[in-house]
This record gives C-alpha cells, sequence and structure tokens, in this order.
C-alpha cells in the first residue's frame, strides 16, 4: 500500500516482478528478461503499425505528424509492466491525438496497454482509468471519418473491453495462486509447531 500511495503510477510493482517471475517468455528453459520481451513486443507492434498509416495512400493528415503519435501507441510497451497506467495513459493520449486528425484507425498498442493495465494494476484503479479512456475515445472514434458513425467504434469498444476483462481474470488468477501457497505456507509452519510440541 506504502508503494501505491508514493507512486501510483506503479500500480503494485510487486505484482509485476511477481508476475514476470512467473510468466516470463521462455524457451526451452532460457527465460527472456521482462524488459527484453516487452521491448520486442513493442517493436513488432509499433513497426507494422507506423509503416502502415504513414504508408497509407489515403491519409490526409502529414506523415510527419501521424508517424510519431503511431509510435507513441506502441512504443511504450516496452515498459508496460513497470509502468502500466502511464503507459496506457500515454498510448490512449496518443491514439486521440490521431483520431483527432480524422484518421479512422484502431491503435494495437492500446489493446495491450488495457490488458496490461487490468492485468497489474488494482481492479479500481484500472477499472476507473478504463471507463475514463472509453468516455473519450468512443465519441472521438465515432466522429473520426467527418461524421458520427457510432457502429463504426463498436468494434473498437467491445475489443478493449475484451482485453480488459483478459487482463483482469488474470490478476485473478494470480491473486488466487499467491493465496493459496500463502496458505499451504502457514499450514506448514503450524505443522512444524505442532511437531516440536
Amino acid at each position: 500500500d506504502r508503494v501505491e500511495e508514493v507512486r501510483p503510477w506503479a500500480c503494485r510493482q510487486e505484482e509485476a516482478a511477481e508476475h514476470s517471475r512467473l510468466y516470463g517468455v521462455s524457451m526451452r528453459g532460457f527465460r527472456l528478461p521482462h524488459y527484453v520481451a516487452d521491448t520486442l513486443l513493442a517493436l513488432a507492434v509499433g513497426v507494422p503499425t507506423v509503416a502502415g498509416l504513414v504508408s497509407d495512400p489515403e491519409l490526409e493528415a502529414s506523415p510527419w505528424l501521424i508517424g510519431p503519435l503511431a509510435a507513441l501507441t506502441a512504443l511504450p510497451l516496452a515498459v508496460r509492466r513497470a509502468r502500466p497506467l502511464a503507459v496506457f495513459v500515454l498510448t490512449v493520449a496518443a491514439w486521440l491525438a490521431i483520431l483527432f486528425t480524422g484518421v479512422d484507425t484502431f491503435a494495437p498498442g492500446v489493446a495491450v496497454a488495457t490488458y496490461t493495465l487490468a492485468a497489474h494494476c488494482e481492479r479500481r484503479t484500472a477499472l476507473r482509468a478504463a471507463v475514463a479512456a472509453l468516455l473519450v475515445v468512443a465519441p472521438a472514434h465515432a466522429l473520426s471519418s467527418g461524421r458520427l458513425d457510432a457502429e463504426a467504434a463498436i468494434p473498437t469498444l467491445v475489443g478493449l473491453a475484451a482485453a480488459w476483462v483478459l487482463g483482469d481474470n488474470l490478476r485473478t488468477r494470480r491473486a488466487y495462486y499467491r493465496e493459496l501457497e500463502e496458505k499451504a505456507a502457514r499450514l506448514e509452519r503450524e505443522r512444524e509447531e505442532n511437531e516440536r510440541r
């Protein structure tokens, strides 16, 4: 709790570190450090996102504006487990900026950031941030083409909601396993104490 009070952007760094230890990328016994895996993920999402937008022949906005904004929807994922809330806010803000330029697009990095937010932050914090983002993103996405098109925003909102649910389920399952481990450790201590009596 003290960590959350002093560094709210961290959103339970202890949980993030534990998740990295338990669910790090592993290949035949070799485990990639989480920052390496997240950097590779950021590049894997960011490069196609930027390339796809700036090379679009129908793009009316300046590529020099859209390119950096598109990069900001994905590259912050490199620190997603260390700063899940900050990464979520930054990626959503960059995506909103793209939508406000009139470019109707989806930012996959925002979906990953939403999943990470729900997986690593306290549920109340994650839910408040996600709802606030949706309240801003929904109308911006619906109006991004220059006319009101509410149906165009529905698949995007459903995708973000699904990412949040997946992340929340992971956080819940991790908390359940941690509780089981603590209970087993407590029972083991009680058994040892009984044996010594």
